[in-house]
């Protein structure tokens, strides 16, 4: 069983910094047509005519997914090499979908950041007893995993099962981070929440670039892992989650109530999260 792990290991140079520490730099970056890393942002100012704009784009798009990628769109100006002001809609659309997830979290958090303030005042529950507790932070403080090689993000798993596609035996599968287009995907299909299953076999489809070493040429599609292991599958979706770079939303706190420790994401839905008091905020 260790196998499986182990040969998932050899990694680029990740390091650990905060929000702070970064500020409006990518943590992954894009590679340009010059092949330079690009990390630099640059968002606009949020004032009244920004406000409604954004309420017409909410009003517009129904998927969390797909409004949170035009709310980045509309309120950055400049994202690694694009910039954005010179751009078609079209374009920017594509530009903000090919993003790593990592990538567009931070740009949806330094634009929490910057247009309101680091103070959050959320609210989180308990996943024991269901007590609602009230929260402060400061989003500065948040951790960011950042890389400086990001052309070298792919890594290698090998399965503890082999199993068969199109004819093949799959032993090893080469894997990268996953796209933003994968989160606006699962929104688009109004996966329900709580069905991990599916969302993990998505993940672990969209991150996979090789078979037994060889590119993989074109998409999987959602039959594909059918014969893969519930092991492989777990044991791979965890891999992926540790590999992950970006900010980290965990929080671990303990319950004034029933005295356990708990650890939760902090609700980055846009209703909370852009809103300078959020306790009484529904996500979405």
């Amino acid at each position: 069983m260790q196998q499986a792990i182990d040969a998932a290991e050899a990694a680029p140079a990740i390091q650990t910094s905060t929000l702070a520490e970064l500020g409006a730099r990518l943590p992954i970056g894009i590679v340009g047509p010059d092949e330079a890393v690009h990390r630099d942002v640059e968002c606009k100012e949020w004032r009244g005519r920004e406000e409604r704009e954004v309420e017409k784009l909410k009003r517009k798009t129904r998927q969390k997914g797909d409004f949170i990628s035009r709310l980045l769109g509309y309120m950055f100006s400049r994202v690694g090499p694009f910039e954005f002001a010179a751009m078609q809609p079209a374009e920017i659309k594509a530009a903000i979908s090919k993003l790593w997830r990592a990538d567009a979290m931070y740009l949806y958090l330094w634009l929490r950041h910057e247009c309101i303030g680091p103070d959050l005042d959320l609210e989180l529950t308990c996943r024991h007893c269901g007590f609602r507790i009230a929260w402060q932070g400061d989003i500065r403080t948040l951790e960011v995993k950042t890389t400086d090689e990001p052309t070298g993000l792919n890594w290698t798993y090998e399965v503890a099962r082999p199993f068969e596609l199109r004819g093949t035996t799959i032993k090893s599968i080469g894997l990268r981070p996953s796209r933003w287009h994968l989160f606006e995907e699962l929104a688009r299909k109004a996966v329900a929440e709580g069905d991990t299953g599916v969302v993990s076999v998505d993940l672990i489809r969209d991150c996979i670039v090789a078979l037994n070493g060889e590119p993989e040429g074109r998409p999987l599609v959602a039959t594909d892992l059918d014969l893969m292991t519930k092991r492989d599958l777990e044991r791979l979706s965890a891999e992926i989650d540790r590999r992950e770079l970006g900010p980290d939303l965990s929080v671990t706190e303990t319950c004034p109530r029933c005295s356990l420790q708990f650890q939760t994401s902090l609700d980055w839905g846009y209703a909370s999260f852009f809103a300078i008091s959020s306790r009484s905020t529904g996500g979405g």
